[in-house]
């Protein structure tokens, strides 16, 4: 199995014609999702960092080409594993990208309840739930009774999900779905 990285333009288009298995986007975010499909086109497997694409729109494309290619596809979303085995713990995510991972985190682990409210600090859930996201010295994500630090750094546990994925099989996950709720939830906060 061979994984090439894309981190400029220019190496995106090296790497379409090699025999890498999967390609990794790096590239600034308006060019993810062409790029994405691009790849996909070509046979190619996906792992982004995150946006996916910039709009709701975008997203929904990339993730209907991979499915309509049978091509996994995959988005920098670390804490997904730890969200889904319901054990919080430090979680390392940069600011930039907060309320995006907040969004994700609170979807994934509440199961993808409907979003009734979103704010810059707080996401209104049906049921009653909350999500609130405190930024500060420390930020933070509260999701009912659990309070989940985010820390800066590196984390590469969405990466090897993604290759250990990946040397299994080629093929569609329908997991990535959810990365358009997320997107759907980002174009309402933009609204607010």
């Amino acid at each position: 199995m061979n994984v090439a990285t894309a981190s400029t333009a220019d190496a995106f288009r090296a790497v379409l014609d090699t025999n890498a298995d999967a390609i990794i986007i790096a590239t600034p975010a308006e060019q993810h999702a062409e790029q994405a499909i691009t790849a996909i086109e070509h046979g190619k497997a996906v792992f982004c960092r995150k946006p996916l694409g910039i709009d709701l729109h975008e997203t929904q494309l990339v993730v209907d080409v991979a499915r309509g290619n049978c091509i996994l596809l995959a988005v920098d979303l670390p804490y997904r594993l730890q969200a889904m085995s319901a054990r919080f713990a430090a979680i390392t995510l940069s600011d930039d990208s907060l309320l995006y991972d907040a969004i994700d985190l609170a979807l994934v682990a509440l199961r993808a309840p409907r979003v009734l409210r979103v704010t810059s600090s707080r996401i209104e859930l049906a049921g009653g739930r909350l999500v609130e996201i405190r930024r500060g010295d420390k930020n933070e994500v509260r999701l009912d009774a659990h309070t989940i630090p985010l820390r800066r750094g590196d984390d590469d546990r969405a990466l090897n999900a993604f290759v250990e994925r990946l040397a299994q099989s080629k093929e569609f996950d329908d997991s990535i779905e959810s990365i358009v709720d997320v997107a759907r939830v980002m174009a309402e906060v933009k609204l607010h």
